[in-house]
């Protein structure tokens, strides 16, 4: 029987392999959110950066208020409201005759699948829509 892969344990990262000896870089695995700092006379120390520093994508700099918490609750439960009462109306105008009226069967599953595709686009969109709004007048 021949012999499989064997499975090795990945190493574990210590600082020692970040920063070596006077802390020159020895590693290219350093997490972007470590930052070495200058500490006392030539020697390197590493810093673990929080929140906005790390990632600098990330909205704001410290914690949200319990208002700014509701206030988006509420907002994206208003997104998410107004768009399946959107995606509701756009499918019964559009599938609406193939319940009405007797169609042919092709027409009927024609209309039901282009009702359900352009509520579900149109209901995406108002979700973004009303999201991206309420972010730039917090702005």
């Amino acid at each position: 029987m021949p012999a499989g892969p064997t499975r090795t344990a990945r190493p574990t990262r210590r600082d020692s392999d970040v920063t070596g000896p006077a802390g020159a870089a020895t590693s290219t695995f350093a997490h972007p959110c470590r930052k070495r700092r200058q500490a006392p006379p030539g020697r390197a120390e590493l810093v673990d950066l929080q929140g906005a520093e790390c990632h600098p994508w990330a909205m704001g700099t410290g914690r949200r208020s319990q208002a700014e918490r509701d206030d988006i609750t509420v907002e994206i439960g208003y997104a998410l409201l107004s768009a399946c009462f959107l995606g509701g109306v756009v499918f019964a105008a559009v599938a609406g005759p193939a319940v009405v009226w007797s169609l042919p069967p092709a027409v009927e599953t024609f209309l039901l699948a282009a009702g359900t595709v352009v509520a579900g686009a149109l209901a995406g969109v108002r979700v973004v829509h009303v999201l991206w709004r309420h972010a730039a007048r917090r702005r």
